[in-house]
């Protein structure tokens, strides 16, 4: 979405005021509730009828060997038992035989200093004025905003206030601005419902480290898999990967024509069409996964979560097809949108890949990414593989916002680091205490 001159004037004049050194972030005074909405894998995953967490405890970032299967979804019966889980809180940090990694833990301690009294936002109370929202975030997005609103309602009522603040952290962007749009509408009803009234009123949405543009690294994740520690953590197959929904949401908008060959010339390749997914073998599409999933010892289990492949080509179609929705009501305005205002912590500080090399060898596709080894040596002759952002999301993925959201904000941070580093870095929280407090 190409940037109006009012936002790229605001743009200029924020960075300006913020990069010319900011003072010491002072102390907030709470008023209203504040929410943090974290992004994918942020909250912890528990089995409610064992207790077994699938999500959450260090251990199970190195093990099982598993290739992530115990957290994927049902592709073909998403509804069945295996998959009913229930969110446990945020993930506040990761400890294991001496070696510790924050991850939502410093953002509780800043705030409490800064004098707001961490609550459990399942009981909310009066006295208590900072809640984390946590979600299934396997799931899609469309799943976590009624549920969202389901607590701010809870929050505003218990606590007999209803001003509340969100910070949204990376994939939360689409919760929150779908709610400040179309409030907890479905998807097939805001273009003839009006949204209903609520009980609580949103002031402020900090985003950190968002994808409003979405972002082609989850492309890459997608087809090539994961680990959340590099080198030596658990790998999460791109078959499991394939299954969180949510992960398809943040992929880059439709519009976007994100392909180029070896030479640099454009593709019009849709990133949006399940054909395109079986031609280039991305994902569960690729021979090696398919290999991979022929040898599974438990070729029961493989069927009922990852279905055959008629079913992964059907159930792509639907997330596809609810990606592109997604993406376009968040592009425009909405008719549910209040006096909310924005504030955004930026990140240009890493180079970020925004653009895809298809190349044919010996008649299999393959698809390079600027961070890969391989593609190095292209990129010098090619331009715009990459732009400044975060690592995960560019600059313009960070600034897409419909024109009424443009015009909602009120202040820019500048902040640096790795997307997934963001929001532990004592300047975030220093500027996000500093919003709070305006």
């Amino acid at each position: 979405m190409a940037l109006g001159k009012p936002f790229s004037c605001q743009l200029l004049v924020a960075v300006l005021i913020l990069g010319a050194g900011l003072p010491a972030a002072r102390a907030a005074t709470p008023s209203g509730a504040v929410v943090m909405v974290p992004g994918v894998t942020g909250s912890r995953l528990e089995n409610p009828e064992t207790g077994r967490e699938i999500w959450g405890p260090p251990s199970r970032f190195f093990r099982p060997a598993d290739r992530g299967h115990e957290i994927a979804l049902s592709i073909t019966r998403p509804g069945e038992r295996r998959d009913r889980v229930r969110a446990n809180g945020p993930l506040l940090f990761l400890r294991l035989m001496g070696w510790t990694k924050e991850v939502y833990r410093p953002l509780s301690r800043r705030l409490e200093e800064a004098g707001y009294a961490l609550g459990e936002i399942k009981r909310p109370e009066r006295s208590k004025s900072f809640y984390f929202f946590s979600y299934d975030w396997r799931r899609s997005n469309l799943e976590a905003v009624p549920q969202l609103h389901a607590a701010l309602e809870r929050i505003a009522r218990e606590r007999g206030d209803p001003e509340i603040d969100l910070i949204c952290q990376s994939n939360a962007n689409r919760i929150c601005r779908y709610l400040a749009k179309y409030g907890n509408l479905p998807l097939d009803r805001i273009d003839t419902d009006e949204p209903p009234r609520s009980g609580y009123r949103l002031r402020k949405i900090l985003f950190v480290g968002v994808s409003n543009g979405g972002a082609l690294r989850q492309l890459h994740e997608l087809d090539r898999g994961r680990r959340y520690v590099p080198g030596v953590g658990r790998y999460m197959g791109p078959e499991t990967l394939f299954t969180l929904r949510p992960l398809f949401e943040d992929l880059p908008p439709p519009d976007e024509r994100i392909f180029v060959d070896e030479q640099g010339r454009q593709l019009e390749v849709d990133l949006y069409d399940a054909e395109n997914w079986v031609r280039y073998g991305w994902s569960i599409f690729s021979p090696a996964v398919s290999e991979e999933l022929n040898r599974s010892k438990d070729p029961e289990h493989i069927r009922s979560v990852f279905g055959s492949p008629a079913d992964r080509k059907a159930y792509l179609e639907n997330r596809l097809r609810q990606a592109r929705l997604l993406h376009e009501v968040l592009a425009r305005d909405g008719a549910g949108f209040g006096d909310v205002g924005y504030y955004l912590l930026e990140n240009g500080s890493l180079p970020t890949p925004i653009r895809a090399v298809l190349r044919e060898n010996e008649s299999v596709w393959e698809t390079l990414f600027s961070t890969d080894r391989s593609a190095r040596r292209l990129a010098q002759r090619i331009t715009g593989l990459s732009a400044k952002g975060d690592g995960h999301a560019s600059l313009q993925s960070q600034r897409s916002l419909s024109p009424q959201e443009k015009d909602a904000i009120r202040a820019i941070g500048s902040i640096s680091g790795g997307h997934f580093q963001t929001i532990v870095l004592p300047e975030t929280l220093d500027l996000v205490v500093e919003f709070l407090g305006r």
